[in-house]
């Protein structure tokens, strides 16, 4: 390969104005799942600690935020291919905004919310500014990088400004940066989802709920193995091991059933409400694994 072909040089292109995409995931990507491995096992320990209603919707509301910090970049990388310098440096960055928030998780309920959203806000700000470089760099059609770029620095300021608020508003700021980003994907007219060129690579996108998915399972098992060793295998009674064996296995069956089933599968159309629907299932998915 020569010099200037290598992938360090590649600036970002929508994959559709690309002569060879793959479908494959790129070694970056897998790089930036390792921090969501130690977010989804801190979210975790939170769990273990808090085990009531509150403390479940509490942790519930959390995997939601940090899956589809997750999620975002992986809709970038699977609209466009980019794998140069600067692309780098941004995800080496989002990867410390995970590491901020997941450092903050313990505490979130009292001392360390205002870093989770300072985190959480930097990360949609680079999110922003991964849009807004595509359109400087030369998207072959700018709307759909103008939307989204628009949308992630509103959304960004939002959970920033949360940071600084006192509790519930902080929070309602939060919940409130959330929706307008839900509603700037989906509604009629402006939302990202109507641009003609929302239509990501869905091999890769299949690839990558698939890999995260076996991420989380597999956090599953470490998190069943490690709370057992904590209390001693020999100082449990019969019907926490069978617990045990049960939750080992449930998550092997749910892994089996996803891949037979539906793994790596793609959507049956590009419609709107179809490609809403197949995202949402896999984080419900998620979720209870």
């Amino acid at each position: 390969m020569s010099l200037d072909r290598h992938p360090l040089w590649r600036k970002p292109q929508h994959h559709l104005d690309v002569t060879e995409s793959s479908q494959h995931v790129h070694w970056i990507e897998l790089f930036y799942d390792l921090a969501h491995v130690v977010a989804i096992f801190m979210l975790g320990n939170f769990l273990s600690h808090h085990l009531t209603v509150s403390g479940f919707l509490i942790f519930a509301a959390l995997f939601v935020v940090i899956w589809f910090a997750w999620f975002d970049l992986s809709l970038f990388n699977s609209l466009y291919v980019s794998t140069d310098m600067q692309h780098r440096y941004i995800m080496t960055s989002q990867i410390i905004t995970i590491m901020v928030m997941s450092a903050s998780i313990p505490h979130i309920t009292d001392t360390s919310w205002p870093y989770f959203a300072i985190g959480y806000g930097i990360n949609r700000a680079f999110i922003a500014f991964l849009y807004w470089r595509v359109r400087q760099v030369g998207d072959s059609e700018g709307e759909l990088p103008r939307k989204l770029s628009r949308n992630f620095f509103c959304s960004a300021f939002l959970f920033l400004l949360s940071a600084f608020l006192p509790h519930p508003y902080s929070y309602l700021v939060f919940g409130l940066g959330l929706l307008i980003l839900a509603l700037l994907y989906a509604l009629p007219r402006v939302g990202a989802l109507e641009c003609h060129r929302f239509v990501p690579r869905f091999g890769h996108m299949s690839e990558r709920f698939a890999l995260l998915l076996l991420i989380v399972a597999g956090e599953g098992f470490f998190k069943l193995v490690v709370t057992l060793s904590i209390k001693g295998i020999d100082n449990v009674v019969g019907d926490v091991l069978f617990n045990y064996v049960i939750g080992g296995a449930a998550i092997f069956v749910l892994c089996w059933m996803y891949f037979d089933f539906a793994g790596n599968g793609k959507p049956r159309n590009t419609d709107k409400k179809t490609l809403v629907q197949w995202v949402l299932a896999h984080l419900t998915l998620m979720l209870s694994a």
